[in-house]
């Protein structure tokens, strides 16, 4: 069986983590250092043509009301208090946390692993079931600079005019172009960069942006190798999706074209 969102409700899981656009190949090669256990690949129900990502998956594999499962949630796109492209988590689970609002690093422009551990552990006693979701190895990438276009994140900004226009126009000419087009293009036009993948390739180039994608998710394993070590019962590793870093030209996970890097994730069994 490799099919993720079944894997998900038939098996007998006590914690769910979660790592953001974690790629299969990067945490095969990488999980060994700081997780034992068993591997598999898995396939994930994103369709990256919508553009969607963790919203889509979560409208996809979370269909129901879980009231014995507690989200504690990095990424605004799961959160208490709006839907965000279709989905509410707060609709679905007993308890979301926001760390995505509370638990925000502002000179780093993300949430940090370690601030995910405090607060899961905060509530292992309090829940039946937690689903754990870090945002990396998801952008911004934690061994560079802060980037400029990281922007106020918050659930409400994404269901604004502004921002759906801006999204479906760049999504359309990323999708004919691809990212390296559309990045010549944008620069040629004298337009800021959309996104930090964006900002890192013109400013060191597509090899330091997969270091640091490496560096981002071997920072998100040490965060987990702590967290299972303060955690009983069975614990899974999983991911939302995957990220390309190049293949055909694209980088990232949304509105681009179906890629087995963006569909199948590592599916992990902790052995305790």
């Amino acid at each position: 069986m490799n099919d993720q969102a079944a894997l998900i409700h038939e098996r007998n899981w006590d914690t769910l983590v979660i790592l953001d656009a974690c790629r299969y190949d990067y945490f095969e090669m990488l999980h060994s250092r700081y997780l034992n256990g068993t591997l598999r690949k898995v396939e994930s129900p994103v369709d990256p043509r919508t553009g969607y990502a963790t919203s889509d998956w979560c409208n996809k594999v979370f269909t129901g009301s879980y009231d014995d499962t507690t989200y504690i949630s990095a990424t605004p796109r799961v959160n208490s208090r709006v839907a965000v492209d279709g989905f509410h988590g707060g609709d679905h689970f007993n308890t979301v946390v926001d760390l995505w609002d509370h638990g925000w690093d502002e000179d780093r422009g993300t949430v940090l692993p370690e601030v995910v551990n405090d607060a899961t552990l905060q509530k292992r006693d309090h829940t039946d079931r937690m689903i754990v979701h870090y945002i990396q190895p998801h952008f911004p990438y934690l061994g560079l600079d802060r980037p400029q276009t990281v922007k106020e994140n918050r659930p409400e900004r994404r269901n604004t005019l502004v921002y759906q226009i801006r999204t479906t126009v760049g999504a359309k000419v990323r999708y004919h172009l691809g990212d390296e087009r559309t990045r010549k293009l944008l620069q040629i036009l004298g337009i800021e960069p959309i996104n930090h993948m964006d900002e890192i390739i013109r400013k060191h180039g597509s090899k330091a942006l997969k270091e640091a994608y490496e560096e981002n998710l071997i920072r998100a394993l040490e965060a987990v190798s702590a967290l299972v070590e303060q955690l009983s019962g069975s614990i899974i590793v999983t991911s939302d999706h995957g990220e390309l870093l190049g293949e055909n030209g694209y980088y990232g996970h949304s509105y681009v074209p179906r890629h087995e890097q963006i569909t199948m994730v590592p599916w992990f069994e902790v052995a305790k």
